[in-house]
């Protein structure tokens, strides 16, 4: 039965726990993203879950897909990739749906260790449902956290100390190459060090909503360090970029000192 006159996020998310809620091989069936968060809006995707029986992942995908097909035609259908370990992820679109309506969809092997952060308020599980309790919560071990970071930090370091590569590209006028070198050696090592201070749960999330984790005063530095219009701008934002760097470390050490 074609039901696209009633498609929207809501429909969606409905159908595929009808599809799953008494299917032995699917153990649990929660959402992530902005629905967790209660940051949704008119362009939110949808991020799902299915925690799924060892052995059955790539079936349940199918079967997922097969259910979306009875709504109409699957414009989009990729995957599915492999992220990490006892992880699968395909992304599927229905060709009735607005274009921003995504599924982003995550499944997890049951046999994976895996617990949400109490103190992360960036990751929070929206569960449909749960049929073995699979969510399980522990709470951040922040000394933990700084040890690794501290060990990370002279990688950063390392790799920001050769943001003359940028330079020299941009004092030659080549802008494309300035540019390249100018994201591996400055933003990137920058926006990580900036969420080892302000998002230290998830440093591996570059600029994804870092508009949301990030003080509104270093959103609108970085916002300016990433307008280039020619090589020159390089060479400008490169000191803006090392003050910044600077700062940040001197306040990341000073936290760590004082825990």
């Amino acid at each position: 039965m074609n039901m696209t006159n009633q498609l929207d996020r809501n429909t969606l998310i409905q159908a595929i726990a009808d599809r799953f809620r008494e299917d032995g091989r699917v153990y649990a069936y929660w959402l992530e993203g902005s629905d967790g968060t209660n940051r949704l809006d008119a362009y939110s995707d949808v991020d799902v879950v299915l925690d799924v029986e060892d052995g059955c992942e790539e079936s349940v995908l199918a079967d997922l897909a097969e259910a979306l097909r009875t709504y109409g035609r699957l414009d989009i259908c990729h995957g599915p990739t492999r992220p990490g370990p006892k992880l699968w992820y395909q992304v599927y679109h229905l060709e009735a749906t607005p274009p921003t309506l995504l599924l982003d969809v995550t499944v997890q092997s049951h046999s994976r260790s895996f617990a949400f952060t109490v103190e992360n308020e960036h990751e929070v599980p929206k569960v449909i449902f749960d049929k073995a309790s699979v969510i399980r919560w522990k709470n951040a071990d922040f000394a933990a956290v700084a040890t690794a970071h501290a060990g990370r930090l002279a990688d950063l370091e390392g790799v920001f100390d050769q943001r003359i590569r940028a330079l020299k590209y941009a004092q030659r006028g080549r802008f494309l190459e300035a540019h390249a070198y100018y994201h591996k050696y400055v933003l990137h090592p920058l926006i990580e060090l900036l969420r080892m201070r302000y998002t230290p749960l998830i440093t591996d999330y570059f600029l994804v909503h870092i508009s949301d984790h990030l003080p509104a005063e270093i959103v609108l530095q970085l916002e300016e360090l990433h307008r280039l219009a020619d090589a020159s701008d390089i060479v400008r934002h490169v000191e803006r970029a090392a003050e910044l760097f600077r700062s940040t470390r001197t306040e990341l050490l000073h936290a760590w000192a004082v825990q």
